[in-house]
């Protein structure tokens, strides 16, 4: 025991050092001990992120969470069901080819593979007119279609050619001047809205300057002054999946007073 203890006092002091290794003498020999302080400390975060330490390489930190980088679109950190378009979340129903629309625009495509947002509308009024757009009826997919649920200011013709209705509030939208209810193309009743159609007392035609409509029709006149041929009716039943509203028939060889519309 009193040797150990001798061997342990007769170590010395620390009498050279370097910057990974300490070097410690005894009366017998030299120990040498490396130092791993250049190790890495796991206790130290490179990326903090709120309570969190994001991956240097895999994650960056948004909002204070840290989230894949495949996942990063501009400052949101996924975009759940909806894409990622110029560097922004964009809702599952705004998604339009490779652009996003905004609120006010309806996609629209011109079937040839393109697609784009286009201005939404209620009437052609609200379009570009002095370029040949109209307020267009668009189906579920974003084309033409004469039995639209969406509707878009859409150049007339081209490729909406035959399937194209333009919507309108009242005959100055029109070229034609008439502006009357929409017919269904399946059920055949005048559901609306009301699209501009030809002056020419056709069913749901307009009957500007005419007193009679072909096919034992009348011709009314709406509340905002649209004429347009009609089918007289007593109640709604008569109307399919219109209605019997009342109507101006002083325009016509008709007695009145209700005929089916929207």
């Amino acid at each position: 025991m009193r040797k150990l203890f001798s061997a342990i006092v007769a170590i010395s002091a620390i009498i050279a050092c370097s910057s990974n290794t300490v070097i410690v003498t005894s009366h017998d020999a030299d120990i040498t001990i490396t130092d791993d302080s250049s190790a890495p400390d796991s206790s130290v975060c490179n990326k903090p992120c709120g309570g969190s330490c994001c991956s240097t390489t895999s994650e960056t930190c948004i909002a204070n969470t840290c989230c894949r980088n495949s996942e990063v679109c501009g400052a949101s950190c996924g975009c759940g069901a909806g894409s990622c378009i110029n560097n922004a979340c964009c809702a599952p129903t705004n998604i339009c080819g490779t652009s996003c629309c905004s609120a006010n625009e309806a996609c629209f495509d011109d079937g040839k593979g393109t697609k784009k947002c286009v201005k939404d509308c209620t009437a052609s009024s609200q379009c570009n007119t002095s370029i040949g757009e109209c307020c267009s009826g668009l189906d579920a997919n974003g084309r033409c279609s004469n039995a639209g649920t969406t509707w878009g200011c859409i150049p007339y013709g081209g490729t909406c050619t035959g399937l194209q209705i333009c919507r309108c509030s009242v005959g100055a939208d029109c070229t034609s001047g008439s502006c009357a209810p929409h017919v269904d193309p399946n059920t055949l009743q005048p559901i609306g809205p009301y699209v501009c159609k030809a002056n020419d007392g056709g069913r749901y035609n307009g009957c500007n300057g005419l007193t009679t409509c072909s096919n034992n029709l009348c011709c009314v006149t709406d509340g905002i002054a649209n004429k347009f041929c009609a089918s007289p009716c007593i109640n709604d039943t008569q109307c399919g999946g219109a209605k019997c509203n009342p109507y101006n028939f002083s325009s016509s060889s008709c007695s009145g007073p209700n005929a089916c519309g929207p």
